[in-house]
């Protein structure tokens, strides 16, 4: 998929900076929204954010969240990114969304523009806000996390706007795959050495 040249372009500014001066860059971005636009709490770096019309998307008010593809949902505009730090270790990028009426919310997830996953619409046409995982590894530093809307707009993209975000934050990854296999072989050591020892006495 192409993406939109703003954001890839507005990604490798971020690569430079973050290269640079930048530190303390957060692990959770909240994202909030006005009449004036889509905010944090803090001072940190996001583009292509949108507030959408006012009003209750899956009860909970528009202040709440920002939109990833805001009103009038123009080409080219369907990507929205934050700053987020990496410890580069086994992490999770842990997303709140809307999985909404539209039927149209799916989005890819990028890292630097390097896709990471990606979630598939439920295609159910109720508003539910669902929480989805990420998992990365060997990521080190800050890096600009972006959503990319990979639907088409729904007709009601204007005013409504489209891919409600409450948060994306940064988190350890404590399901290990390779961890289940460790325990297994410990226990089947520790067996053998039981029987071994029973056997000798």
């Amino acid at each position: 998929m192409k993406y939109p040249i703003y954001i890839l372009a507005a990604m490798l500014l971020f690569v430079g900076v973050s290269a640079g001066e930048i530190l303390d860059h957060p692990t959770s971005f909240d994202l909030k929204a006005n009449s004036g636009g889509c905010y944090n709490d803090g001072s940190y770096w996001m583009t292509g954010w949108g507030v959408g019309a006012a009003g209750s998307y899956g009860g909970e008010p528009f202040e709440n969240f920002c939109m990833v593809w805001e009103s009038p949902c123009a080409a080219q505009t369907e990507s929205a990114a934050v700053d987020l730090q990496f410890s580069g270790g086994s992490e999770k990028i842990v997303i709140r969304h809307l999985d909404g009426a539209s039927n149209l919310d799916s989005f890819d997830v990028l890292v630097n523009g390097v896709l990471v996953g990606h979630y598939t619409d439920s295609l159910v046409s109720t508003e539910s806000w669902v929480v989805s995982e990420f998992p990365v590894s060997g990521i080190t530093g800050n890096w600009a996390v972006a959503l990319v809307a990979t639907d088409a707009a729904w007709p009601l993209c204007d005013p409504y706007g489209q891919i409600a975000v409450d948060y994306i934050n940064v988190e350890p990854d404590n399901e290990i795959p390779e961890f289940g296999l460790i325990a297994g072989g410990v226990a089947m050591i520790g067996a053998l050495g039981v029987f071994l020892f029973m056997r000798k006495r």
